[in-house]
């Protein structure tokens, strides 16, 4: 089913580190005039329950007053965030106005996750854990893609499995991975909303390693972000769909490890694609890398480690993109210590791209989603 900037590290917890909005406005307070306000809203999980504030941390409060809340995703144009909420044994999408008001039930499933809007917000696609044909057996937890389509008819593609949300090309056509039972991918498909037609497109086999890459279409869907340790192609890569190489790094940093890379996440204008190495340990290497993907140049502009034997250990949470391309929300958690005095931190922090410029802005927040016009 559906499940990412050249400062330093001390630049981060250092003087950029703002003190985070404690504030919190009251559900309904008017919004200030559309000259006066950044683009969109970000939406965020804290304490369990969903919220937003403006991009500058202002206009902080609750959208939801349960807890067990997580994955929000703001609309594009702003206006309603779709969320999981777990209850019991179960979890289903979620519908709530940016205004506040009570949450729509938008699913009746056993287990869905990674909620992902179509470009225009019409449909939204999610991965979802079907129930196992024989309930007394363990289930083989195999994630199938769904699109919630109209947000109302629900459309499963039982073929395929695997842990990469589908991606939407357009509002009616579905780019998805199909992967066999290890996690390799066996083939990429178009697929339409609208009936069972589907177009298989070319694996470059020689080019990616299919247990350790999770391709990113780009939003003219017409290009694939990757990151591969396949020796035919080991690096990170930007290729086109028929299999042209457009940008190829690496590899560097090195890229030893034993676990799939996080999804690379591309900028709503195309032009950057972000790749999460925030898991990995060597200082050298661990961070946020942007590649630009026109010149092929790549930096890194947030430097972390997961290295355990850091004082300060980092990770994300969650990173969104803003609407204009130009900086990134980043969910971060921040753990210290070791055994009974191990502390985590949970913060947001904006990114500007272009100068590294850090603004640490929510508190105890997580996940933070970006949406809204410009």
């Amino acid at each position: 089913m559906v499940r990412h900037i050249l400062v330093g590290l001390l630049m981060l917890w250092g003087g950029l580190g703002l003190e985070g909005c404690r504030a919190s406005a009251r559900r309904g307070d008017a919004l200030p005039s559309p000259s006066s306000r950044p683009a969109g809203w970000i939406a965020f999980i804290r304490d369990g329950k969903v919220w937003v504030m403006r991009p500058d941390g202002r206009q902080v409060r609750p959208l939801t007053a349960t807890g067990e809340c997580s994955s929000p995703a703001i609309s594009p144009d702003g206006r309603r965030v779709a969320f999981v909420l777990r209850q019991g044994e179960e979890s289903d999408l979620y519908l709530v106005d940016i205004v506040g008001g009570e949450p729509c039930r938008l699913t009746q499933d056993l287990d869905v996750c990674q909620p992902v809007w179509s470009p225009q917000g019409q449909h939204l696609s999610y991965l979802r854990l079907p129930a196992a044909d024989e309930p007394e057996q363990e289930p083989v937890e195999l994630w199938q893609p769904a699109v919630l389509r109209n947000l109302r008819e629900e459309v499963h593609f039982e073929q395929f499995q695997g842990s990469d949300a589908p991606q939407f090309l357009n509002e009616d056509t579905l780019f998805l991975i199909q992967t066999d039972e290890d996690a390799a991918i066996r083939a990429f498909w178009r697929l339409q909303l609208d009936s069972s037609a589907g177009e298989q497109v070319a694996l470059p086999h020689v080019d990616f390693d299919p247990y350790f890459c999770h391709p990113a279409l780009s939003p003219d869907g017409q290009k694939l972000a990757y990151v591969s340790l396949s020796p035919h192609g080991e690096g990170h890569c930007i290729q086109t769909l028929a299999g042209e190489i457009l940008v190829r790094w690496g590899p560097h940093p090195p890229l030893e490890s034993d676990a799939p890379f996080a999804m690379p996440l591309w900028s709503p204008d195309g032009q950057w694609v972000l790749f999460d190495h925030t898991d990995l340990s060597d200082p050298q290497v661990a961070g946020l890398w942007v590649t630009d993907a026109k010149s092929g140049q790549s930096r890194r502009i947030l430097a972390a480690t997961a290295d355990w034997n850091a004082p300060r250990r980092l990770h994300l949470t969650g990173c969104s993109w803003s609407p204009d391309s130009r900086k990134l929300a980043l969910g971060i958690a921040e753990t210290s210590g070791f055994g009974e005095k191990e502390k985590t931190l949970l913060f947001i922090a904006v990114v500007d791209v272009a100068t590294g410029q850090v603004t640490r802005l929510a508190e105890n927040a997580a996940e933070p989603s970006w949406g809204g016009e410009d």
